[in-house]
């Protein structure tokens, strides 16, 4: 897993350092997608965003705020280890989008705020 303290890029992924979560306050309506496999159950990550005013999604597009990376399996998304959610931020923030992509720990952090 990404540790949640760093800035750290994946074939330009780059994850929000904790400075950036810190600053996040406000999470109603806030936009989240998850990618990948996680220590719970998706549907619980997913579940628990609904509890605290979000809006879950299952895909990406520039209208989403947050992108919650779990591990990915690489016979699934290739030897790049990038998903297509994954790819497509790469590609909106490239752009001059703004979706922040945050790890599960990062995540469970900014819930638990």
């Amino acid at each position: 897993m990404v540790k949640s303290n760093q800035n750290l890029t994946q074939s330009s992924l780059v994850f929000a350092t904790q400075e950036e979560v810190d600053k996040i306050t406000d999470l109603k309506d806030k936009v989240f997608v998850f990618s990948g496999n996680f220590s719970q159950l998706k549907d619980t990550l997913k579940s628990l965003a609904i509890s605290k005013g979000c809006i879950v999604k299952d895909s990406v597009s520039k209208k989403i705020d947050f992108l919650v990376c779990g591990t990915q399996n690489k016979k699934v998304v290739g030897e790049d280890g990038l998903s297509g959610k994954e790819e497509k931020v790469i590609e909106i923030n490239s752009k001059g989008g703004n979706i922040k992509v945050l790890d599960e720990e990062q995540f469970m952090y900014l819930m638990n705020k």
